[in-house]
């Protein structure tokens, strides 16, 4: 392991340490849900630039998406702050969903949130350099990376895997839930054709388990940083977003 995996690994252990002490003290679910999100987001706000919490996305075209618990943001979010009630789509990174305890009824939650957001669209414009695998494009760059954590799983990594293909079946690829992480437990990563940043050695496509309880907070950490292109931008994409007359 590598000092990087040493140091996520011992924060792994805090985030644990949170979660039990919220637990015992709450009994609220509402409260809870908000504390658990928060103990994560507060984790992420220290590795990543800024993070929106509970907030909800729109893009260029008019759709909205139903609210996300924490989002990835860069530099084209246009006035950041730490809890915003609206994010346009090419100012996002990625998003995280956090559950408290994963079964397959908030599996089925999880992807129909998922939809409204992978149903927006980022917009670039001509001289803009997006910086990605290119059999990424449509569902990291075009679309926006969608992952999902949770502190504690009543299923198995089987039985969860199972369910996300049946629930996810009927979508076209770039439309599809990005990847899923039970701390201490499991991870589920969507491969797809299994030639972009997220592939592995085994001959596999779509949906591919990691039963490796160690491994899931460090690689949820590591897709994080590395799933979302990197896109330079000629104008700001707020201007998408205004009188077409005016600033096209």
């Amino acid at each position: 392991m590598s000092v990087v995996n040493d140091f996520w690994s011992e924060k792994a252990k805090e985030l644990r340490s949170q979660f039990d002490q919220a637990r015992i003290k709450h009994t609220d679910s509402s409260i809870k849900g908000g504390i658990n999100e928060d103990i994560l987001a507060d984790f992420l706000a220290e590795n990543f630039a800024w993070t929106a919490r509970r907030s909800t996305i729109i893009d260029s075209t008019g759709r909205r998406s139903d609210e996300v618990d924490i989002a990835l943001c860069n530099e084209y979010q246009p006035f950041p702050n730490r809890e915003r009630p609206l994010l346009i789509a090419e100012g996002v990174d990625a998003v995280v969903q956090v559950k408290a305890r994963l079964t397959t009824t908030e599996i089925d939650r999880m992807v129909k949130n998922c939809q409204t957001v992978k149903w927006l669209t980022r917009v670039f414009s001509e001289h803009d350099a997006t910086y990605s695998n290119r059999h990424d494009y449509k569902a990291m760059a075009k679309r926006i990376p969608y992952f999902c954590f949770c502190y504690e799983s009543e299923i198995t990594a089987e039985t969860a895997g199972k369910r996300l293909v049946e629930a996810c079946g009927t979508f076209h690829k770039p439309f599809q839930f990005d990847g899923l992480f039970v701390l201490d437990r499991f991870e589920i990563v969507n491969v797809r054709d299994n030639k972009g940043l997220i592939q592995v050695h085994d001959n596999v496509t779509g949906f591919v388990m990691d039963p490796r309880p160690e491994a899931a907070f460090t690689n949820f950490l590591w897709t994080l940083y590395s799933a979302p292109p990197k896109v330079q931008r000629v104008r700001h994409p707020i201007l998408k977003y205004g009188p077409k007359d005016a600033y096209g």
